[in-house]
C-alpha cells in the first residue's frame, strides 16, 4: 500500500502535526482536522499503518505504549523523538484507525495547551461570535448541538460541537475545540439552512445513512469539516471565552434567558466537566483550572425552554452583542 505524508492543524491556526499513512486514510483524516499550510515545522510526527500490532523492536527511554485490545490497535509514544506510531490489526476498519489518529492529536493538543497551566475539558458546544467565545452547556439531549448549529447559521464561527478545552489565559480563559464527530438529527437542519445547503446536506446523508460509522444513538455523525463545508460555515481558532450558556429546561415552552451568578457558573462547569484519558507522561497535571479572580467578569446565562432554534439563537445573540469586546 502506498504511503504519503501530510500536515494537519490540531486546532485552526494552532499546533501542526505531520501524519504519514496511506492516501485514503489521510483523506479521511482531513474531514476531521484541517490541513496545515503554515511554514512552521510540525511539532510531532504520527506514523499510522495496518500490520503487526506487536512489533519486536525495543522501546526508547521515556517511551510508552497504549493499547485498544477491542479494536486491535496499539499506539507507541516516543516523546523524546516527538513521534507516535500507530499499528492497526489487518481487520481494523479505516474509520477506527482515523479515530485513533485524531484522538492522539487531541492528546497532543491537551499537552500543548497545558504548557502554560492546567487544562479543563468540558462537555459542550462552542462558537465564536465576533471574536467572543461562547460555551454552550447542557445535559445529553438538551439541544446543545442544535443551538450551536443555529448560531453557526446566524454567522458564528465553529469551535466545538460536543467537547471543548478551557485554559487560563492571563486573567481570563481561552476556549478551543476538541476534535470529534458532529452528532445531529439531520431533520433539525431544515429550518436553519438555505435551500442549496440543505440539499447538499441531505444528499450527503442519503449517501452515507446505511454506513454504521455514521449512526449514533438515532443521530447522524458528520465528520465536522464535512458538515462545515456542506453548510458553508467557518471555523475559529482558540478564542477568548466571553460567556457561558447552559440549557436548563429544554421541555419548557418558549425561551427565557436569565443571568446566573458566579456560583451558578462554577456549579455548571463542574456538572459538565470531563476527565480525559491523558497519559501521565504527557499531561501537565489535572489540577482544577484556575478561573479569573473575579468570576463575575465572565457572564453566565441560563436558557430555559426549547423554542425555534433560530429564535433562541437570535435572542442569545442579542445578549452577546451587549457584552464588552474581546
Amino acid at each position: 500500500m502506498s504511503r504519503a505524508e501530510r500536515r494537519f492543524h490540531l486546532v485552526p491556526e494552532g499546533p501542526c502535526i505531520a501524519v504519514a499513512a496511506d492516501p485514503a486514510t489521510l483523506d479521511d483524516l482531513g474531514r476531521y482536522i484541517a490541513p496545515c499550510t503554515a511554514e512552521a515545522p510540525p511539532t510531532w510526527r504520527v506514523e499510522a499503518a495496518w500490520g503487526d500490532t506487536a512489533p519486536t523492536h525495543g522501546m526508547a527511554a521515556g517511551a510508552f505504549t497504549t493499547r485498544d485490545d477491542e479494536l486491535d490497535i496499539v499506539t507507541r509514544w516516543r516523546p523524546a523523538q516527538r513521534t507516535i506510531t500507530i499499528h492497526a490489526g489487518d481487520g481494523v476498519p479505516r474509520y477506527n484507525l482515523v479515530q485513533t489518529i485524531y484522538a492522539a492529536g487531541r492528546t497532543l493538543l491537551h499537552a500543548a495547551l497545558g504548557t502554560a497551566g492546567p487544562v479543563r475539558v468540558v462537555h459542550g458546544g462552542a462558537v465564536s461570535v465576533g471574536g467572543n467565545g461562547v460555551l454552550l452547556l447542557g445535559e445529553k439531549g438538551a439541544g446543545k448541538t442544535t443551538l450551536t448549529t443555529a448560531l453557526l447559521a446566524e454567522g458564528a464561527d465553529y469551535i466545538a460541537s460536543d467537547r471543548a478545552f478551557l485554559r487560563p489565559d492571563g486573567g481570563s480563559l481561552a476556549i478551543a475545540g476538541w476534535v470529534c464527530t458532529y452528532r445531529l438529527d439531520p431533520g433539525r437542519l431544515a429550518p436553519l439552512l438555505d435551500h442549496d445547503a440543505l440539499e447538499r446536506v441531505m444528499k450527503y446523508v442519503g449517501e452515507h445513512r446505511s454506513d454504521p460509522e455514521y449512526s449514533f444513538g438515532g443521530k447522524f455523525r458528520f465528520p465536522p469539516r464535512d458538515l462545515l463545508r456542506l453548510c458553508g460555515f467557518s471555523e475559529a481558532p482558540e478564542t477568548p471565552l466571553a460567556c457561558v450558556v447552559e440549557i436548563t429546561d429544554p421541555a419548557r415552552h418558549g425561551c427565557v434567558i436569565e443571568s446566573g451568578t458566579p456560583d451558578d457558573l462554577r456549579a455548571a462547569l463542574k456538572r459538565h466537566d470531563v476527565e480525559p484519558a491523558i497519559p501521565p507522561q504527557l499531561s501537565p497535571g489535572r489540577n482544577p483550572t484556575t478561573f479569573p479572580d473575579d468570576p463575575g467578569r465572565l457572564p453566565f446565562f441560563r436558557v430555559a425552554g426549547r423554542d425555534s432554534p433560530r429564535r433562541m439563537a437570535s435572542a442569545l445573540l442579542d445578549r452577546i452583542a451587549m457584552l464588552p469586546g474581546p
